[in-house]
């Protein structure tokens, strides 16, 4: 990989998208605007392929989803907002 980092000030660019086509998506676009970059951004990955083969590539990844809230205001002591993968 060669670099990987959140786009600057991103989350206005999404937060723009979701104006223009979801604006009754009051919940993703007020999550958005809360977050401010803060954790939702988007993320800028530039790789390049090398002559060394993947042994094994990844076909499924399994998680167990934790249903947790996105506004820190709605956490409690016992649901910090991490996801445990």
């Amino acid at each position: 990989m060669r670099t990987d980092d959140a786009l600057p000030d991103a989350w206005r660019d999404w937060l723009s998208w979701l104006e223009l086509v979801a604006p009754e998506n009051v919940v993703e676009r007020e999550a958005v605007a809360t977050d401010a970059g803060d954790v939702l951004t988007y993320t800028r990955v530039v790789a390049e392929r090398t002559a060394t083969p993947v042994r094994s590539p990844v076909a499924t990844i399994e998680v167990d989803y934790i249903d947790v809230p996105l506004m820190a205001a709605d956490r409690g002591p016992d649901r910090p907002g991490r996801l445990i993968l």
